[in-house]
């Protein structure tokens, strides 16, 4: 008998499962035909329990020309960020089913928990790294036994087909655990999602900090599950996402078996993948899933020191790179309040080798890089990351130019890549962000088709922290609106948001938005005590409102 308490590895948690031993009992509760593609939804049993069983939620979709052995794309979806009608399409259009289940127990359609494990509905879970009562009592457990029988009715229903597994965000992580245990994963696909949820807030709130169950880390945390995992994977993520560290994502591929392992990071991105993100996961997928295509040699990143400046040095491996994109960034040890900067000015050597000097405010600040390779085939894949203090190569602070502090956040004479935005659609596409003329023909940034703007450049905190100091911005336009302008202030390592309604007339001129820190309000309404403090700038639904001059006055 094993005790609650003890320590199991993933094998000795799983070892006794069989996925395939009982009927799944499928009930086809809907069945629709539109525009050629049949969707099918049906509840099948996950699990037999002593009080019922777990019913679960599935659908999936298929055009009705599609090939008897064509291949399905399994998506274990995140909480409240659903894929998109687009991402379906992109998969019925390329001859593949796609198929979705639900675990989480919240949907409208959902998968059903009896009383004994009402902790598989994730409004129910209070501590989610919680193993008190045993590895098999938890909802990580319930969760990846709904994942497996959730495969095995694919395969009874469609005739053994080959998976690609794709997870995002908490998805994501029950993909590493599945994708480690269930030998029937062709390819895993995980997105915002690289394990060690134990070290993020969003997930869990340490008392101690670094003071995890043993029994978590041993058995159930996602990454002690990827050593077991041999298929391709591909890791796809922001920068800047609070729900997996990109500090983490080269260790948790490292530990994989897999001999093709690749990661494509959205720079300054949080919650959104880029639009070329987005169609990487679809090239990589018809290279690595559809196709048994050679392996990608990794692009190879360095610090160098010369005549006491840092340097950084590139090597790419493949024969058919395009370009590449540099992307800096310093101080900031948390990765989710990160300033990313792409560095556009690098020399070209030989045999697909760069290098270019990096500009750094100090020799005993941390200096964090990576390099996105573009593949003439429009795939775009990332290097690891790589960091160093530089006066661990013997950097001084001597040649150190220093700059003079701003006050300015942004206007239309920089680069617009400080901005990542966010609309109604899965995958951002860069190009919406734009600079159109306003009054007088003086241009501002906004969004093509609105929704939100933000950016991790706040400015000088020299300017931000001084008595008085307010927000200050120009804003354009052509209708009656109301915009929200958020701050997102640190504390206790937390991104907290203080927001601001402002209603803009229509006007033929450019109007002046100056605010103070009362003026924003929590949640709880309680308004913000100063700026020192703010690490994220956003500006919500805009709509066609442009912008200009962000300044701290």
């Amino acid at each position: 008998m094993i005790e609650k308490n003890t320590i199991m590895s993933p094998m000795q948690i799983w070892h006794d499962f069989n996925p395939v031993s009982t009927d799944t009992e499928v009930s086809i509760i809907n069945l629709v035909t539109e525009k050629d593609v049949v969707t099918t939804e049906i509840m099948f049993t996950a699990s037999e329990v002593k009080d019922g069983k777990v019913r679960a939620y599935m659908k999936y979709s298929k055009r009705i020309d599609a090939p008897a052995d064509a291949p399905v794309i399994l998506i274990i979806q995140g909480v409240n960020n659903n894929i998109e009608e687009e991402v379906l399409d992109s998969i019925l259009n390329n001859n593949m089913i796609y198929a979705t289940f639900d675990y989480a127990g919240i949907d409208e359609k959902h998968t059903e928990y009896p009383n004994s494990v009402y902790y598989g509905n994730i409004e129910s879970v209070k501590n989610i790294i919680d193993v008190s009562n045993g590895a098999k009592n938890t909802c990580w457990y319930l969760w990846n036994v709904v994942a497996r029988r959730a495969i095995t009715v694919l395969a009874e229903q469609l005739d053994n087909p080959r998976i690609c597994l794709v997870g995002v965000g908490l998805g994501a992580n029950i993909g590493w655990q599945v994708a480690g245990m269930d030998g029937r994963v062709n390819a895993f696909i995980a997105i915002n999602g690289c394990g060690y949820i134990e070290t993020l807030s969003n997930y869990f709130k340490p008392v101690i900090k670094g003071d995890y169950p043993t029994a978590w880390l041993a058995g159930l945390a996602p990454q002690s599950y990827a050593k077991y995992i041999s298929c391709p994977i591909l890791y796809v993520g922001g920068s800047n996402n609070i729900s997996s560290n990109i500090d983490r994502v080269a260790e948790i591929l490292g530990l994989s078996s897999s001999k093709n392992k690749y990661m494509s990071i959205c720079h300054n991105a949080e919650r959104k993948i880029t639009l070329e993100a987005f169609n990487t996961i679809q090239l990589w997928t018809k290279r690595f899933f559809l196709k048994d295509f050679k392996k990608i040699e990794e692009t190879e990143v360095s610090f160098s020191n010369s005549d006491d400046r840092l340097y950084l040095n590139v090597k790419t491996n493949a024969d058919d790179v395009e370009k590449i994109s540099i992307f800096v960034s310093s101080k900031e040890k948390n990765n989710s309040i990160r300033e990313w900067k792409q560095i556009k000015k690098y020399t070209a050597l030989s045999n697909g080798e760069y290098i270019t000097p990096l500009e750094i405010e100090s020799a005993d600040d941390v200096v964090y890089c990576y390099v996105n390779t573009y593949f003439k085939d429009g795939m775009v894949l990332s290097s690891k990351q790589i960091s160093i203090i530089p006066s661990e190569l013997k950097i001084s602070n001597a040649n150190i130019v220093q700059k003079v502090p701003t006050r300015i956040v942004y206007n239309t004479s920089m680069e617009d890549d400080y901005f990542y935005g966010e609309n109604n659609s899965f995958a951002f596409d860069r190009k919406k962000i734009v600079k159109v003329d306003g009054a007088y023909g003086v241009k501002g940034i906004g969004l093509d088709g609105g929704g939100s703007l933000y950016t991790f450049r706040v400015g000088n905190q020299k300017f931000r922290e001084a008595v008085g100091a307010t927000l200050k911005m120009d804003a354009y336009t052509n209708i009656d609106t109301t915009i929200d302008i958020v701050v997102y202030n640190l504390e206790e390592e937390e991104l907290v948001p203080y927001q601001v309604s402002v209603f803009l007339g229509k006007c033929d001129k450019w109007q002046e938005i100056e605010l103070t820190d009362v003026e924003f309000k929590n949640f709880e309404m309680i308004s913000l005590d100063g700026f020192a403090n703010i690490k994220k700038i956003e500006l919500k639904n805009i709509g066609t409102v442009i912008f200009n001059n962000i300044i701290w006055v």
